[in-house]
């Protein structure tokens, strides 16, 4: 069409990419818009092109690694246009279950071709005047900085302060993927959750809960100071898929208010996660959150720290834990 001439038409590249989390099987399915045209023979590795459905399809086995696909389209129009909408990617899990992931269009803008500009006019030279200088008033200084010693009399008594701690573990799929020392993420935060029981002071009153969260949260052992109960549940984890940031907090945050809750212990949540909340919103998590810490007749408020193994989800509860070294 006219509105987009030959030499300025975009050529788009589309990309999809496969994270492996413990796929037997993966089939990505990727539409093309209907103001674009697919470019034949471009998509990489080759896929099945359906003119009628307008789809690209590739078919994968086991992954063994990211797998990147991509293919080019031609716009025909130009304007604002969503790139990816009704993509997705369906198969079996490690566990024989079926999964469906459906990818987020990425709106992109086309350019419209440009009009050749017109030569400019040369400027004709003038006469300029000449300029006299003239003096000009010196700012005033601004005063500097001043600087007051200030001395503390602030003194911490070690024992004196206990906590109730709630860890919330993430037990998704992709917590069964190795890290850089090769065990997987999921033991890796087992064993620092071991490692952080082993520095609390049951025997002086602090308790510890253990939640884990997949597509929901589960409290595996309520508010105890029992660690060989502790200890047990660590063993109990199933994982699962999907994300459920939010499920955990709640799960989390309401066995800290619970008639198990000590008074006087401060209590803590501590959230374990290596990727994004999913299927609820992380905006959920935050906004329960904050009920958690700041709560109108709760005293103290509910503390609250987010480590994250995949650094994607750091801090997303926003602010320190208390008594945690």
């Amino acid at each position: 069409p006219s509105v987009v001439e030959a030499t300025s038409k975009a050529l788009r590249a589309v990309e999809k990419t496969i994270e492996p989390r413990g796929f037997a099987s993966s089939v990505v399915t990727a539409t093309v818009p209907a103001t674009m045209l697919y470019v034949a023979g471009s998509s990489v590795p080759a896929a099945r092109w359906d003119p009628q459905r307008r789809v690209l399809v590739w078919s994968h086995g086991q992954p063994s690694g990211v797998i990147t696909m991509t293919f080019q389209v031609q716009a025909e129009v130009c304007g604002p246009v969503t790139v990816g909408d009704g993509s997705f990617a369906t198969g079996l899990d490690l566990a024989g279950q079926a999964y469906r992931h459906d990818y987020i269009g990425q709106p992109i803008d086309v350019p419209c071709a440009s009009p050749t500009p017109e030569p400019s006019p040369t400027p004709t030279a003038t006469t300029v005047p000449t300029v006299t200088a003239t003096s000009t008033a010196t700012a005033t200084p601004l005063p500097g900085p001043v600087y007051l010693p200030l001395a503390l009399a602030e003194v911490c008594i070690p024992g004196r302060a206990r906590m109730d701690v709630a860890l919330a573990i993430d037990a998704s799929t992709s917590m069964l993927q190795p890290t850089s020392t090769g065990r997987t993420k999921l033991t890796a935060a087992v064993e620092a959750v071991a490692a952080f029981l082993d520095q609390l002071r049951f025997a002086e009153g602090e308790q510890a809960a253990i939640v884990a969260f997949n597509a929901d949260a589960h409290l595996l052992q309520a508010l105890t100071d029992n660690r060989d109960d502790l200890t047990r549940a660590l063993t109990t984890i199933q994982p699962a898929m999907q994300t459920c940031v939010v499920c955990a907090v709640d799960v989390a945050a309401d066995e800290l208010v619970s008639e198990r809750h000590r008074a006087g212990n401060v209590p803590v949540l501590i959230l374990l996660t290596d990727g994004q909340s999913n299927p609820r919103p992380v905006s959920e998590a935050v906004a329960r959150a904050a009920a958690a810490k700041c709560p109108c007749q709760a005293d103290p408020p509910v503390k609250s720290l987010t480590p994250s193994l995949g650094a994607r989800l750091r801090g997303i509860l926003g602010c320190p834990a208390m008594g945690v070294g």
